[in-house]
């Protein structure tokens, strides 16, 4: 549910912790609590420290000492909570990765991750058709400037459901596909008849991200539905799924995706000259903020960037806390459009290694679980996502928009518990060595005296 919901305030204005923040925390205790059940029952240890520990751990220090930096260099007040968010998206691996024990509970906690798109899915449908009520309510609750001014200006609204914003709401919808899918996969390999609530999820998820009018959310799930059909295979479930949902949303939503098509194409502004005219403006139109803007921002400060929040104080937003921050003054649009380049910009290069880190040791654990088979049916999906989303990050921020963690590390977290063993406390490796003679002349001691026994018997 946390992950449905990363967009709602908090109810106090003070108080930095959100719903979907509390909510990580209960699966903690839930996850500890489980953890300690299954090591007393099953004589389970604790789960081994692996390379995304390591890299997670690495990237919040430095990116707290990063900030510090910044604040003292560029005049502002360090601003360290937003450090919550990066330690929330470990605590959601770290609760999945700890209660997670076999494959059934693996199963049953897949189940439970996707029930929550019942709810965000018809909030979306009611979004994009500008239900008042709805879109009241979400106005209300939800921070997400883009969408409320989208509605407040009557501009072409695109469904952001309680994420806050339409790109990061179709990267929720994009984790709970890949997690769709892994349970087709294994329904599939357990040699039984998948029932029909992950097709109804798939389903739900295909008009969902139609709303969104998004184009990387789409490629995403173009990338993940071909990466998981070898494993898969055609299944008639799974085209009644897809062409119900498409037919569905194209009647209902067609005039919207027709009039986002044609914001692409139709009467079009050549931003950048040398980009053939088949290339949608959408890239258009990021090529020319890089090259005019971002890129020549960046390079002013190369090693640590501008800081947190830069672009906040740069044109004024409410998150904006000290006047005499030293900020860009060749900034003119409001967001850096590309994953690697909002690191560049507010923390630079010594704060994208630690991210790169981070990244190479998803890849490695997510292998390691296509290779194992007890894992391999949900590390799938999950690697498809992950190969999209660094893909997407060359034009939209992926791993750090507010939609993908939520629903992206619960699936790295269990991938994790099913391809890495944990300790046991029967684990030799967890067992006292037993003696061993301390040197030569020990060992040749022992042997004669062997060999006068032998002799004397």
């Amino acid at each position: 549910m946390a992950a449905a919901i990363v967009g709602v305030k908090s109810p106090i204005a003070a108080l930095p912790l959100r719903p979907w923040h509390v909510l990580v925390l209960i699966a903690c205790v839930v996850a500890l609590n489980s953890a300690y059940r299954v090591s007393r029952d099953r004589g389970y240890g604790t789960v081994r420290v692996t390379a995304i520990d390591v890299a997670f751990v690495l990237l919040i220090v430095v990116s707290a000492a990063v900030e510090l930096h910044n604040g003292y260099y560029l005049h502002y007040g360090a601003i360290l909570n937003g450090l919550i968010e990066p330690i929330f998206w470990f605590l959601t691996y770290f609760a999945a990765r700890t209660a997670i024990t076999d494959v059934a509970s693996a199963v049953a906690a897949l189940k439970a991750f996707v029930l929550p798109i019942f709810i965000a899915a018809p909030i979306s449908f009611a979004q994009a058709l500008r239900f008042a009520p709805v879109l009241d309510l979400t106005v209300s609750i939800v921070s997400g400037e883009g969408f409320a001014s989208a509605v407040e200006d009557g501009r072409l609204l695109r469904a952001a459901g309680l994420v806050g914003g339409w790109t990061s709401f179709g990267a929720y919808v994009s984790g709970v596909f890949a997690a769709a899918l892994a349970l087709l996969i294994m329904a599939k390999e357990r040699g039984t008849r998948s029932d029909l609530y992950p097709f109804l999820v798939i389903g739900l998820c295909i008009a969902s991200l139609l709303t969104t009018l998004t184009f990387s959310t789409t490629i995403a799930f173009v990338v993940i539905l071909l990466g998981t059909l070898r494993r898969l295979g055609i299944r008639p479930g799974m085209l009644a799924a897809l062409c119900v949902a498409g037919f569905a949303a194209a009647a209902i939503f067609g005039a919207l995706i027709s009039e986002r098509i044609g914001q692409q194409f139709d009467g079009r502004t050549r931003f950048v000259e040398w980009i053939p005219e088949w290339v949608p403006n959408t890239i258009g139109y990021r090529a020319y903020v890089w090259i005019g803007q971002t890129v020549p921002t960046i390079l002013e400060r190369p090693v640590t960037g501008w800081g947190s929040k830069v672009y906040d104080a740069t044109f004024g937003r409410s998150d904006a806390l000290d006047p005499d921050r030293t900020v860009p003054t060749g900034l003119v649009w409001t967001s850096p459009e590309s994953q690697w380049f909002a690191t560049l910009m507010t923390s630079g290069i010594v704060g994208l290694v630690p991210l790169v880190l981070l990244l190479i040791a998803i890849a490695v654990v997510l292998w390691r679980g296509l290779k194992n088979r007890g894992s391999s049916w949900i590390a799938t999906p999950v690697w498809w996502l992950f190969l999209a989303n660094v893909a997407i990050g060359f034009t939209a921020i992926s791993f750090t928009n507010k939609g993908l963690p939520g629903a992206f590390w619960p699936l790295v977290g269990i991938v994790a518990a099913l391809s890495i063993p944990r300790r046991s406390n029967t684990d030799p490796e967890s067992q006292p060595l037993p003696s061993r003679p301390r040197n030569a002349s020990v060992m040749a001691a022992q042997t004669r005296i062997a060999s006068h026994r032998q002799s004397t018997d």
